[in-house]
């Protein structure tokens, strides 16, 4: 199976992963690639993420979410599931309106080559914030994103504007959304580009395993 571009995301979390979980990370990457609803099973947050796409994003309308929040809450037969998306949503909600935030669109994807791996880079959520842009990533899970998922994301995403044409004042960061805060830059090691390219051969090199696998 060709590598298709790989989403920021999913290589952020290779980078930062141990070596068991690394490969079920490409297990994952190759059904996002093969079977894309078969793998959104598998993407706990894809009923807010999509929800938030299909009334914030594209009417730029906060009211707007804030109407289907509640419908979407309701859908959910899981109550774990219930309780996360409605604090996820109602933080999200609170935060754009205790800054008085404006959405703005237009922020172009990009990719960056990595030792022949191609990651796309893009972002979810254009914010401006007492008069900052920001091109953000949403991050909705419970644990904090850790370290090193940080700087992979600060490091590639920094590449991905340059290719991009962004604005030069529009600025990159992670929004964790449950906890209320855009995060603060994440400081990149001296070698970080060494060892992303070689997580990047790493990434590959199971995957071509993963085929050798299959094909027996």
């Amino acid at each position: 199976m060709e590598i298709q571009p790989i989403p920021l995301a999913i290589f952020a979390r290779f980078y930062e992963a141990r070596r068991p979980q690394q490969v079920t990370i490409v297990r994952d990457a190759r059904l996002f690639q093969s079977d894309p609803k078969g793998y959104a099973g598998r993407d706990y947050y894809r009923g807010l993420r999509n929800t938030l796409r299909k009334t914030h994003c594209e009417t730029e309308d906060i009211t707007i979410f804030e109407s289907a929040l509640g419908p979407l809450i309701s859908q959910q037969t899981n109550e774990t599931k219930r309780d996360h998306y409605q604090q996820v949503g109602a933080a999200y909600i609170a935060y754009w309106r205790d800054n008085d935030a404006r959405f703005f669109g237009g922020i172009p994807d990009a990719r960056v080559d990595l030792a022949g791996l191609q990651i796309r880079v893009s972002t979810e959520v254009g914010m401006i914030r007492h008069g900052d842009h920001w091109a953000l990533k949403l991050w909705l899970n419970a644990p904090r994103p850790t370290l090193g998922f940080r700087q992979a994301v600060r490091y590639l995403t920094e590449q991905g504007r340059r290719q991009g044409g962004w604005h030069q004042d529009w600025q990159a960061s992670i929004w964790d959304v449950r906890r209320k805060e855009i995060l603060p830059e994440a400081r990149v090691p001296k070698d970080l580009a060494l060892a992303l390219e070689g997580q990047a051969g790493a990434f590959q090199g199971i995957w071509r395993k993963l085929d050798t696998e299959e094909e027996e």
